[in-house]
């Protein structure tokens, strides 16, 4: 038997297992957060706060953008999915869509768009050319 072959692939299976195990742990957190965030927005809307604190945001995607750097990983690959944690944890709390539309920047193909609707149903835009959410 060529073991050449198998050799590849198990490690190919051994690395999604442990990509896998990571992505159930990244949820559960996701869904810790959300919890959070309910009861954040409760405070808020009880103490009639605004739900968008945009010093806190900048803080923490600049702290996120230096978690990237540690690693060498891309600016974008940690940022981005925050970003749009963000956005839906601010619509959770009850923030309204702006009915203006204006230009976002596709981080995927570096592109300057308003985009089109995202046909899922969620309030993001995507990018008309690689149809990735917009920041």
């Amino acid at each position: 038997m060529n073991t050449s072959l198998s050799d590849p692939i198990r490690h190919i299976v051994e690395k999604r297992e442990k990509i896998d195990a990571i992505d159930r742990q990244i949820a559960e957190l996701i869904c810790k957060r959300f919890k959070l965030v309910k009861d954040i927005g409760s405070i808020k809307h009880e103490h009639k706060l605004t739900i968008h604190d945009p010093s806190r945001e900048s803080r923490q995607m600049s702290i996120l953008g230096g978690i990237a750097r540690e690693h060498n990983v891309p600016h974008g690959v940690v940022v981005f999915p925050f970003k749009m944690v963000t956005i839906m944890s601010r619509q959770t709390q009850g923030e309204k869509r702006t009915e203006h539309i204006t230009p976002r920047y596709c981080w995927s193909c570096e592109w300057r768009t308003c985009g089109l609707d995202d046909p899922g149903g969620s309030s993001f835009r995507i990018c008309p050319r690689c149809s990735m959410p917009l920041l």
